[in-house]
């Protein structure tokens, strides 16, 4: 049942004890299965026969630990009996029909009889020595507890599903080496988190506790838990996020399982189902201020379901309708406005599950831009009499980036940003510049971590066809990254893993030390910026008239200063008309900066077939020609996501297409129904990519072939796998399952299996359409007569020049009762071989 597990590793707990001793008690010593009738009638008392019996049992044992069991036979006469017929065995108390397994029994000779039984789950067993064919029996019990703590094992809620309350609940429990829950009683636990507020931690009935963590800020806490009196830890991340997906029950369908919400994994259980929606909520504590706009990117698996829409969540909000722009699994939502509170619906997904199987939606990247983050512009009186010159008011939008590890604060580059508008301005004052700028100062943090995945310290291999520089494919790397963005890009970073320090055509500058030139570094580079590089930085040009050469200049490296020339004004001034637009009045007026994003245009990279492998498969009782086919890039690495057309030439003269779409192994699966024997030739004729050229002549192989016979050739030797399909009594248990069996077909219409013992041995023939029955009837786990069956269907067939068999059917032990219960047991048996 999807949801329910023990906390020993999937199963629950008394079925995993159950499975655990039947299986080391099998191996040991062999199976008896059943109990005996005792006998009812009293026999005549003989001299040296047992009369009685006694058992002594340590008890209790550690789990993984061996208890000792010693039985005591005596006569009549109390004298101790070596040579008995004694029987010894446990049963796990509690289970609706408890079977008796065997345990060995050794006669010491001195009328004692031992034994021992290891277990490393925790549990009672009860233990019954009987004399075989007597009613003369002692019965004990052994209790194996848990060991000592070795884990904490932990899960904890989604915080925002939680809202308007933002509280996570954390739950764990102890367990030994072997995975047994230790007794709360036992254990005295402490609980730590680096985020958020703690409540009091409450102990259960099963052996579990809990606690509850909640926050209004946004952010990752590690709540940490200790054993204190055996110090065993374990660490569990809670993520207070900005932005998430949930779903609300009443739009959820049946047919949908929802197996995580916080990124919304869901299996698909019903094929009928149309569509099902989800909602985006954007998540902005109250003492952040709040959200102005957004946008966020979304992947979801577009091989379970598809993407059909997306509509308002919210009609009533201060947000504009959202703007969405989907392609292939990515789905990107930006809308503008202003939030009426902590928590909104701003947008809901709607999708249409297409096939069964295990699908996601999560959110792979989120922009939030909210009061907090922007600081506001002080605007100037529009004009400004200077010299009997009047200065056009400039808007600069200035994004700055802060990677951890540069050492600078939100302050400091707000501060780097005011001194450089006090230099341009001191600059446009004294008649070197036609614009008074005013800049618009918006703060972002990056890890180091990730920072490092955008722009490691590493050459960065280029794009297909592009020269591998450095320093270009950095360019490539970082701001192909931000094309959407019509900022100035200023990033802060802790290292020189850079060829250059600002990328001026690209609205990109990089300030790896925030004391260079006296903090004059951003002056410096925003010159490069408006200027598109028209001012030169390096003594050696010959740029004098330009300022690289000019003392006091802020281009001259050697001699560094405040000042622009009236020739770089001039420059500055011309480049800045180009991308200056005219605000509105009542945003202010003057004018606003805005630069050109780089973008990156992609070489568009080639893609060809690498290989076709041609096989036969059964489904529900129906074969099926299969060919694989494996998409890969120039340089052969496998292609994800591309639709792959093929056309099946058929046995009967007819064509069919069919199409599939490679997984992240690059591989297609296509299939065709077999309903004909000959040969069906399947044929790439398109490969379809997104951002990829389907290059034909590179093909490793274009086509291939199989052939499905129309009789059985000669013999056959199928080595084939074995696994449980049914089996409602739990035979498995102590039946035991070879890992495979040997089927043999011949061409006289005959099929046998032959296994080892349990597996009893079968014959049967196959009919003209290649089905077939096969019946046995043997000894099964010590139950005599018990009938075997086996139905399939079976088919030989030349793939790739290869003669190869296929068989498929089902096994059934006990198909006219006989086992215990009278239910049988179902295998799926299934294989592949070759022909001599």
């Amino acid at each position: 049942m999807p949801g329910l597990r023990g906390r020993n590793g999937g199963v629950p707990t008394p079925v995993l004890l159950y499975i655990s001793f039947i299986i080391i008690t099998l191996i040991a010593a062999g199976a008896y299965v059943g109990t005996r009738p005792a006998e009812d009638e009293e026999e005549e008392e003989v001299p040296g026969e047992v009369h009685s019996l006694t058992i002594t049992i340590v008890s209790p044992v550690t789990a993984e630990q061996s208890s000792s069991i010693t039985v005591y036979a005596h006569d009549a006469e109390n004298n101790p009996v070596s040579g008995a017929d004694i029987s010894l065995s446990y049963t796990i108390p509690g289970r609706r029909d408890p079977w008796r397994v065997s345990l060995r029994l050794v006669d010491q000779g001195d009328g004692t009889y031992t034994s021992s039984l290891t277990s490393q789950w925790a549990g009672t067993y009860n233990i019954t020595a009987e004399v075989v064919g007597t009613a003369i029996t002692a019965s004990g019990s052994v209790s194996f507890i848990p060991g000592q703590v070795a884990e904490v094992v932990i899960t904890s809620t989604s915080p925002r599903e939680a809202e308007p309350e933002n509280t996570a609940t954390v739950s764990f429990y102890f367990t030994d080496a072997s995975g047994n829950v230790i007794p709360s009683g036992q254990i005295e636990p402490g609980v730590i988190t680096s985020f958020g507020e703690l409540g009091q931690v409450i102990t259960y009935p099963d052996d579990t506790f809990s606690v509850t963590l909640s926050s209004e800020n946004l952010g990752t806490a590690e709540v940490t838990i200790t054993e204190n009196n055996s110090g065993a830890s374990g660490s569990e991340n809670v993520v207070f996020s900005s932005v998430y997906i949930g779903v609300t029950a009443d739009i959820t369908p049946p047919g949908i399982l929802i197996l995580n919400y916080e990124n919304f994994e869901i299996q698909v259980e019903n094929f009928e189902i149309q569509r099902f929606h989800a909602r985006v909520n954007v998540f902005v504590p109250e003492n952040a201020g709040q959200l102005d706009n957004y946008e966020i990117t979304i992947e979801y698996d577009n091989n379970i379901f598809y993407y059909i829409s997306t509509s308002d969540g919210d009609l009533t909000d201060n947000f504009l309708a959202p703007i969405v722009e989907a392609t292939d699994n990515i789905i990107k939502i930006s809308q503008a406005g202003s939030s009426p509170g902590p928590s909104t619906d701003v947008a809901i997904l709607t999708f249409g599950p297409v096939n069964f199987g295990y699908g996601g939606v999560a959110i792979v990247e989120a922009h939030l831009y909210g009061d907090e983050h922007i600081v506001p512009p002080v605007l100037p009186p529009e004009r400004i009499p200077d010299g009997g010159k009047v200065l056009k008011r400039l808007i600069v939008p200035l994004k700055i980036w802060i990677v951890d590890g540069s050492g600078v604060t939100e302050e400091d580059a707000i501060a780097d940003a005011q001194r450089a508008e006090d230099k341009f301005n001191k600059n446009a004052e004294a008649c070197r510049s036609q614009y008074r700028h005013v800049y618009i100062v918006e703060i972002n943090h990056i890890s180091e971590s990730e920072w490092d995945i955008k722009v490691p310290d590493s050459d960065i291999e280029g794009t297909e066809g592009v020269p591998g520089e450095e320093e270009d494919n950095q360019r490539k790397n970082l701001i192909s990254q931000n094309t959407w963005e019509r900022w100035v890009n200023v990033y802060y970073v802790p290292d020189s893993s850079f060829v250059g320090m600002g990328w001026h055509t690209d609205n990109v500058i990089f300030i790896k030390d925030n004391d260079d030139f006296d903090n004059r570094t951003l002056f410096h580079e925003l010159v490069h910026e408006f200027s598109r590089s028209a001012v030169k930085d390096s003594p050696a040009d010959n740029a004098a008239a330009q300022g690289a050469r000019t003392p006091g200049n802020i281009m001259n490296y050697d001699n560094t200063g405040d000042n622009i020339t009236s020739t770089q004004g001039g420059l500055i001034d011309s480049e800045i008309d180009k991308r200056a637009e005219e605000r509105p009045e009542e945003e202010g007026g003057g004018f606003i900066y805005k630069p050109t994003p780089y973008v990156v245009e992609p070489t568009l990279g080639r893609v060809h077939v690498g290989g076709i492998e041609t096989d036969f498969m059964f489904f529900e009782g129906n074969p099926y020609s299969t060919a694989p086919v494996t998409i890969e890039d120039a340089e052969g690495n496998p292609v994800a996501g591309a639709t792959v057309t093929v056309e099946v030439d058929r046995p009967d003269g007819t064509t069919e297409a069919e199409a599939a779409t490679t997984g992240s192994d690059g591989v297609a699966d296509i299939t065709h129904y077999a309903d004909v024997h000959g040969t069906y030739t399947f044929t790439v004729t398109d490969v379809q990519v997104e951002g990829m050229q389907y290059d034909s002549a590179a093909n490793v192989v274009s086509n291939a072939s199989v052939t499905l016979e129309e009789e059985v050739p000669s013999t056959a030797v199928v080595e084939a796998s074995i696994s449980v399909a049914e089996d409602p009594a739990g035979h498995a248990l102590y039946i035991g399952m070879p890992g495979t069996l040997n089927l043999t077909v011949t061409a006289n219409s005959t099929i046998t299996i032959a296994g080892l013992d349990p597996w009893v041995y079968i014959t049967g023939i196959w009919e003209a359409d290649l089905s077939f029955t096969a019946t046995g009837s043997g000894t099964v786990a010590g139950y005599p007569n018990i009938v075997v069956t086996y139905e399939g269907a079976y088919i030989s067939y030349t793939s790739l020049g290869q003669a190869a068999v296929l068989l498929f059917g089902d096994l059934t032990m006990g198909a006219e009762g006989g086992l215990p219960g009278a239910l049988p047991i179902t295998y799926r048996v299934e294989g592949q071989g070759s022909i001599d």
